[in-house]
């Protein structure tokens, strides 16, 4: 009999937040707007006391922009999508196996083998299973009854074989 690995998963606002965050901030334009508001918040530094008011409001919005404001948006966004979509009250019942996994979510049902996933990505605290470069499910590691390290162990087995 092939080794299964069954859980069961309720994506939450901070899951989809973290989701969120680390699509938009490991990417070139992440770092890069990273760079900016760090380099603004140098410059606010140092001529902090040369230039006018106005720009220093300029570089202390520049510096907050990518660093606190838009995580902060991010974060309403998540909320606000995981409130407005039914289907993140409902949990996902996975089951794992060597050639891929099987989702289900209600009466809806999907599989999907591991040579089909566009990316797997194997986290500290999630597990992200790309079907394409933007959507991907969000496994909570905190969710897996323990059996985070088993579920990494068969996905690198499984990847192994492609």
């Amino acid at each position: 009999m092939e080794k299964e690995i069954k859980v069961t998963v309720t994506v939450t606002a901070k899951d989809l937040f973290w989701f969120m965050l680390q699509h938009t901030y490991r990417s070139v334009g992440g770092v890069l707007s990273l760079l900016f508001s760090l380099a603004a918040f140098g410059m606010l530094l140092y001529c902090f006391d040369s230039v006018d008011f106005p720009y220093q409001v300029v570089l202390i919005i520049s510096s907050l922009l990518f660093t606190v404001i838009n995580p902060f948006l991010l974060f309403l966004r998540s909320a606000k999508q995981v409130k407005k979509n039914a289907a993140f009250s409902v949990p996902i019942e996975y089951i794992f196996t060597k050639k891929g996994f099987t989702m289900q979510q209600g009466d809806q049902r999907a599989d999907a083998l591991w040579s089909d996933l566009w990316r797997v990505r194997d986290g500290k605290h999630y597990l992200y299973l790309y079907g394409n470069s933007i959507r991907a499910n969000i496994v909570p590691k905190s969710q897996l009854n323990g059996q985070a390290q088993a579920l990494s162990q068969l996905i690198k087995e499984s990847q192994k074989k492609l």
